[in-house]
Parts: structure tokens; C-alpha cells; sequence
């Protein structure tokens, strides 16, 4: 058995930016939001933009109005998988909200925001104009949407692509559209069966109690020898619903299997019962996502939070494991890149 971990400095750098972050805060919060109410706030990119930057260079911020606050503060991943464990940090870490700001790690719907225009590319777009189409795949369990501005043929391609991100995260929230948007495609002419982008979060939620249930996928292929392989996958397999776990704990199970490579009823009864005790021990701490059968070995794919890492329950708890040799390795992976493969 064995524990492999890369070594990164990264976490504690952004922890500490994190802290600088909310004790300037606490310091300026009542003159921004002063700047904001006298409408004088031109200058607080220069001085709130660094700030984001320390804590990660990729992060994007805004204010706008609360929805329970009178001001709103938002520091979000900007649709990159891999920074949302980085601006939920951020969340965790500041103050609760009161009666003058409010925080959030990704952008909330804003239906208001239909009303107004958008300066973009030298244009401005009545965004009440804008309308939405989509076909559901109940196979991924997304939403594939097309987005339609009558002005998007006078705008460029990046243009385009910005306005209609931006027009989903304001009709469901930054998380929804990750959790259920799958393909966005910008459109120069008009879709069948438009639906106002302020109605849009109603589509969504006719589907949602279908996709949320919980439920698994079973996988069939080939390994690289010609030998059959066998994979369960949480379906859908949602990142944004664990914000925080972005660390990947691959457990290796070996055991003496079939000419195929399959577990033996024996075997699978060790395999079982070692997934099972393993979890139990784990808690709420991990999740497992996947996991994949072949040539003799079954991997189980599990996630947790890095800075609280489950390595050594983990560790502890492989010599338990009957069937055969157990190894673990844990690795950062925020995107969850390495089960990519298992999503439809």
C-alpha cells in the first residue's frame, strides 16, 4: 500500500491571499459601498482587481445590486470548473452578510437584468430582446441551448460567445448553468420556438427533479489488451454540487479474477464489502464517483476537500481490504479531469 501526493505550495499562498483579502475589506467595505450609492465607484477596479488577482489571477469579480443586501460582492471561477473550489474559499472565509453587503462565490440569477442594455463591442444591446432555445439530452442530462440577439449578426464571434454566457448566468446563476447547460451556441438568425432569456429558469426547472435524482450508470469496453471493461458512474456526475472537493483519491483494488479479468464471486464479495467499510468510514468527507473494473483490478475514483484530505483515513483503512494488494494516490484535480471519461 502506498501514499503519493504532489507537493504544492499553492494552497497555503491562496489561503493567505484569502485572509489579506477580507481583512482589507473589512476595512474599505463601508466607502465602497458609499462610492457605489453616489455612483463615484470608476475607480474601484484599480484597487479591487489586484486584490482578486493575489488570490488567483483568473478569478472574476463584480457588484451589483443584492438580493437581500444593498450591495452584492461576487468573486467567481467565470465558468472554469477548476477555480471553484478557489472562490468558494473565498466565500467560507469572509463575514456573513448583513444589511449592506452580501457575497457570493458565483453569479446569482438576475432576471432584473433583462431590462436593461449591454455595452459591448461598441454596440449597445437591448437585452430584453434576447431570446433562448434548447434541446434537452436526457442521455448527459444537459441542456443544450442556442442563444439569439437580433444585433449578435453586426457582432464578432468573442463577442457573441460573451453575451450569450452572460445572458445564462443571468437567467439561472452561474452554478445552474455548469450544472445543466451542456453546448451554447450564439445564434445570427431567430430559433423555432423562442423563449425570452427572462423565462429561461423556468425550462430548467421542469427538468431539474428529473436530472437530480440520484442514480448510477453502468459502462461496458474494451481494455487494451481486448479484455472486457466494466465502469458505475454517478449520473450525473456533478462537480459544482461539491464545491469544495477538488482533490482526486484514486484507491487500486487487486484481485484474483476470471480469464476475462472479472471478479470472481468471492472477490466481488471483498471488493463490496471493502468499498462499503471504506465509505462508511469516510462520511460525508468524500464521494465517490466512479469506479472501473478490469485485467484483475478495480479503481475507485473518490473526491474530497485538499485542504482537509482524506489520505490518511484512507491509508488507515486498506488493510482491511481481503481480496487482494491495495495502493492509494491522491492528486489535485479541481476540474475533475481524471473521470472525465466516464461522463457522457
Amino acid at each position: 500500500m502506498g501514499l503519493f501526493r504532489r507537493s504544492d505550495r499553492g494552497p497555503a499562498r491562496t489561503a493567505e491571499a484569502i485572509r489579506d483579502f477580507w481583512e482589507w475589506w473589512s476595512r474599505v467595505r463601508d466607502d465602497v459601498a458609499a462610492a457605489l450609492g453616489e455612483g463615484t465607484a470608476d475607480s474601484l477596479a484599480s484597487v479591487l482587481a489586484p486584490r482578486v488577482s493575489r488570490i488567483h489571477p483568473d478569478l472574476e469579480w463584480e457588484t451589483l445590486p443584492g438580493r437581500s443586501a444593498r450591495h452584492a460582492l461576487v468573486v467567481c471561477a467565470g465558468g472554469r470548473p477548476e477555480l471553484r473550489s478557489v472562490a468558494e474559499r473565498w466565500h467560507r472565509a469572509g463575514p456573513e452578510a448583513d444589511d449592506l453587503w452580501e457575497h457570493h462565490p458565483a453569479r446569482q440569477p438576475d432576471p432584473g437584468g433583462f431590462t436593461s442594455s449591454l455595452e459591448v463591442a461598441g454596440r449597445s444591446l437591448d437585452l430584453s430582446r434576447t431570446v433562448l432555445a434548447a434541446r434537452a439530452d436526457d442521455t448527459r442530462c444537459r441542456l443544450d441551448v442556442q442563444v439569439h440577439h437580433p444585433d449578435f449578426p453586426d457582432l464578432p464571434d468573442e463577442a457573441r460567445t460573451q453575451v450569450s454566457c452572460l445572458v445564462l448566468d443571468w437567467a439561472l446563476g452561474e452554478d445552474d448553468v455548469e450544472r445543466w447547460v451542456g453546448e451554447i451556441t450564439p445564434l445570427s438568425d431567430a430559433p423555432l420556438d423562442p423563449v425570452p432569456a427572462s423565462s429561461f429558469g423556468l425550462v430548467v426547472e421542469q427538468l431539474r427533479e428529473r436530472w437530480s435524482r440520484e442514480q448510477w450508470a453502468l459502462l461496458q469496453g474494451e481494455g487494451r489488451r481486448g479484455r472486457p471493461l466494466l465502469a458505475a458512474a454517478r449520473h450525473p456526475m456533478l462537480r459544482v454540487d461539491h464545491p469544495l472537493f477538488d482533490e482526486h483519491v484514486a484507491v487500486t483494488l487487486s484481485f484474483p479474477g476470471t480469464p476475462q479479468g472479472l471478479p470472481t464471486e468471492e472477490a466481488l464479495a471483498h471488493l463490496r464489502a471493502f468499498e462499503d467499510h471504506l465509505l462508511s468510514r469516510l462520511g460525508d468527507a468524500a464521494v465517490l464517483v466512479a469506479h472501473e473494473t478490469h485485467d484483475g483490478r478495480r479503481l475507485l475514483h473518490l473526491y474530497d476537500d485538499g485542504e482537509a484530505s482524506v489520505a490518511p483515513q484512507v491509508e488507515a483503512v486498506l488493510p482491511a481490504y481481503r481480496g487482494g494488494r491495495a495502493q492509494v494516490r491522491v492528486e489535485p484535480d479541481p476540474a475533475w479531469r481524471a473521470t472525465s471519461h466516464l461522463r457522457p
